[in-house]
């Protein structure tokens, strides 16, 4: 039972852990650093872009009110929007970039696992 939630934490915070870890490592790396920071801030303009243009709905409870929503225009913020989710975008660009900066296996293969375990949480949590 604690595993599954030291899991569902991970999951849901997967994307500050892999930000924090990747900003420890890179601390000695100040180019690196900073091209990280800048194409993580990018990527979440991307990712609010793709969201306003696929308008792909979070699924919610009230999953009628937010389709009924988007097909007549309203308004509705892009955190309303579940597609392409935020955490995967982010630990993915964190994985990518940690993986080509380094090219360490032990780090890589725990990013990864902090990835899927992410991933994982999303697919089962919704």
């Amino acid at each position: 039972m604690a595993l599954f939630i030291l899991m569902d934490y991970i999951g849901l915070y997967a994307p500050v852990i892999l930000f924090a870890l990747t900003l420890f490592l890179l601390r000695n790396l100040t180019t690196y650093l900073w091209v990280f920071v800048v194409g993580f801030i990018l990527n979440n303009l991307l990712n609010i872009i793709l969201k306003l243009a696929i308008k792909e709905p979070r699924p919610t409870k009230d999953q009628k009110a937010i389709e009924i929503g988007v097909v007549n225009g309203a308004r509705i913020g892009f955190d309303k929007f579940g597609m392409p989710s935020g955490h995967a975008q982010n630990c993915g660009y964190c994985l990518s970039f940690i993986t080509m900066t380094l090219n360490n296996p032990f780090i890589t293969a725990l990013y990864s696992l902090i990835s899927v375990i992410s991933l994982f949480t999303l697919i089962v949590k919704g």
